[in-house]
This record gives C-alpha cells, structure tokens and sequence, in this order.
C-alpha cells in the first residue's frame, strides 16, 4: 500500500499467544504499529509466524519493536530509578543480551528500530553509572548496526538536554529518539513542544499519548486519551512539521482495559481530524 506522511498507527503489546493481534490494530483502521515486547520469552518462532502472517494478510507494517526485559521494574519516581532500563548497574550484562536477542527476531521480520527506555539517565556527566552506560549503549548500537538497525530511546525518565547529550557522547550514526511527549509530563522531565526542536535531528519515530505532569514528588502524572491530557497536540503536530518529521504517530495507551478500546478510537479520530487539517495526513 502507499504510505503517507503522518499515518497513524498503533503500539500493541506482545501476548503470549499473539494470534489476532496485528488483525486487531487493522481493526482500529490502522496501518502501521509498533510491536512492545514486555515479555522476551513471548518472542517464540509461534508468534513471529503469527505476526508475520497476519501483517502480510491484513496489510500492517511492523515499524518498531520496544525491547523490554524481565524482572523488577518500576514505573515510578522512588523505585524507577534503581530498577528501570540500562542505567542500574547490576542488571545491564542481562538486560543488553536480552535488548541483542529481541533485536536478532526483530531482524529476522523485517524490523529494523529497536526502542527502548534507558531509565533514569543521571544528569551528572561525572557520575559513574553515566560514565559507564556510554559504552554499553554503543555495545548495543554495534550489534544492531550489523542488523542494519537503529536503536532509539524512548523519552521520559530523562531531561531532553541529558538525552542529547547522551546520543552526542554514545557518537554513533544508528542512535535516535523514539519521542513520546506524554512521558516527559508523566515523569516531569519537561515540555514535549519545548523539546522538538532541541531532539528534532534525532527524532525517527514517534508516540502519540497524552497525560499529565505529577501532583507529587514520588508517583508518576496520570495517563489520559488523547486530547484530556496536557499534551497541546495542535502545537505539538506544528512541531513535528517544523523539525521535517513526516513518518508515522502510533498511539500508545495503557489505560485499563475496559477503557483501552474507546480511547484508541477516539484519539485515532481526533489525530485524523488535526492532520487533515494541516493537510499532512491521507487516509
């Protein structure tokens, strides 16, 4: 099919049992999705048949997969920064084989942006877990590279100053952002329309998702759907076409599951609406 700037697409969480899952982002009216792999062991040869199979049938491109990991991580202020991404110290040998491993699967289908959340990268260029994540994301890098691979950094538990900073020093040509301007609220590193244009030449994919800043000092801001968050998407989608971004949105959304459905629907109608008005988007 033709791609066109802006499609809108869909980030979908891998299920031990993968079966119907990239029919359901065609069900959304959907083109494009990322594929979140939360789980590693679910990259079993089952599930990329089924992946493979379903995106050739239903005309889905696969444009990213976010490489988790297992084991302790927390989604917040107080324990996210010990127990989230590459930054802690004693997880980084097992979570970087694992980030290898899902990469190598992503390779086999096609895949070729691997995103992943650094964690909570210390703003202190002196710090030691600074100094010492540096060669570990361009150990990462190198693999991918052989992939013909680029590994991004999804935005949030960082300052959009310590990410550039982090993709200048790591020097590598096959390093990006994955921009996702409700984490930088949610985690109230920043704001996402300030940010476009100091990450602009990094930018390869993007998130479409909406939310808050913190209420307080220890828990995360609340997640909305698109349009009752803080994001100000007119502005934000301004941004986008000032920095020359043209590649696809995917909706991200973690809302419960009851509430999932509705939401995803309604931001894809109100992201078609904004783009055609700016005359950026086709269906």
């Amino acid at each position: 099919m033709p791609r066109h700037p802006h499609e809108l697409g869909l980030v979908t969480k891998l299920h031990e049992d993968a079966t119907g899952q990239i029919a359901a982002v065609r069900g959304f009216g959907l083109d494009v999705c990322h594929l979140s792999v939360y789980r590693p062991d679910y990259l079993t040869e089952a599930n990329r048949a089924i992946i493979l199979a379903e995106a050739k049938a239903h005309d889905v491109e696969i444009t990213a997969m976010w490489a988790g990991y297992p084991g302790k991580v927390v989604w917040d202020l107080i324990d996210g920064p010990i127990t989230t991404g590459l930054v802690p110290v004693e997880v980084r040998e097992e979570r970087s084989a694992i980030i290898k491993r899902s990469a190598d699967v992503a390779a086999s289908m096609g895949i070729r942006e691997i995103i992943t959340h650094l964690g909570f990268v210390p703003e202190d260029l002196h710090d030691e877990r600074y100094k010492s994540l540096i060669p570990v994301i361009r150990d990462i890098a190198a693999h991918l590279k052989r992939n013909d691979q680029v590994f991004c950094f999804e935005t949030g538990q960082e300052t959009p100053v310590t990410l550039l900073r982090t993709i200048e020093d790591v020097a590598m040509d096959n390093v990006g952002v994955n921009f996702d301007p409700a984490n930088l609220l949610l985690y109230g590193k920043g704001n996402p329309i300030d940010a476009l244009p100091l990450l602009g030449p990094h930018i390869r994919s993007v998130h479409a998702k909406d939310g808050f800043y913190p209420k307080d000092g220890r828990h995360l801001g609340a997640e909305k759907p698109i349009g009752e968050g803080q994001v100000d998407f007119p502005r934000f989608l301004d941004g986008l076409a000032a920095i020359g971004y043209g590649g696809p949105l995917c909706i991200e959304c973690d809302l419960p599951e009851g509430e999932r459905e509705v939401a995803v629907r309604n931001g894809v109608q109100a992201l078609e609406e904004l783009l055609e008005q700016a005359g950026s988007y086709v269906r």
